[in-house]
């Protein structure tokens, strides 16, 4: 889920904020090479993604409302967005031999390239915006050949 924090001051000098989450179906095609110390070992890995957005909330001044993907919105159905989103993954994972397996650490940068508003309030103030995201996850990996090999 990838989303946004801002505020800013409207006419009457009030400060309103907007906090939003998106639901995205993204697909990395990424490109894995490493090395091995011992029992440790490194792999970076790096490539383009492809995102497809799914749905979200949007929330000004306690006020819950649907994101929407439209090609021309109606400014009371909620907020827009475009669906597809496109980028460059970067990343590292750290491993350790434990057990039969790997105990590994996935760190990865995630930077958007396409701006993801839907541009139909394009104008003065218009802002661009490009979706960016940190990914951590721990995992055990084992090959099918530790696992053939785990009760011998």
């Amino acid at each position: 889920r990838k989303g946004a924090c801002y505020s800013y001051e409207d006419n009457d000098f009030a400060t309103v904020e907007t906090k939003y989450g998106i639901t995205y179906l993204t697909i990395p095609i990424l490109i894995k090479a490493g090395t091995q110390f011992g029992k440790f070992k490194v792999h970076g890995i790096i490539g383009p993604y492809f995102g497809m957005g799914l749905g979200g909330k949007a929330t000004t001044m306690g006020i819950e409302v649907p994101v929407q993907f439209k090609k021309e919105p109606q400014l009371e159905d909620g907020l827009f967005m475009k669906r597809f989103d496109f980028g460059f993954t970067i990343g590292i994972i750290p491993a350790y031999k434990l057990g039969p397996g790997d105990v590994s650490l996935d760190l990865r940068y995630n930077l958007g390239f396409l701006d993801t508003r839907n541009p139909y309030n394009e104008g003065d103030g218009y802002y661009s915006q490009c979706n960016r995201s940190i990914g951590i996850s721990v995992g055990y990996t084992m090959t099918l050949e530790e696992i053939k090999n785990i009760g011998k």
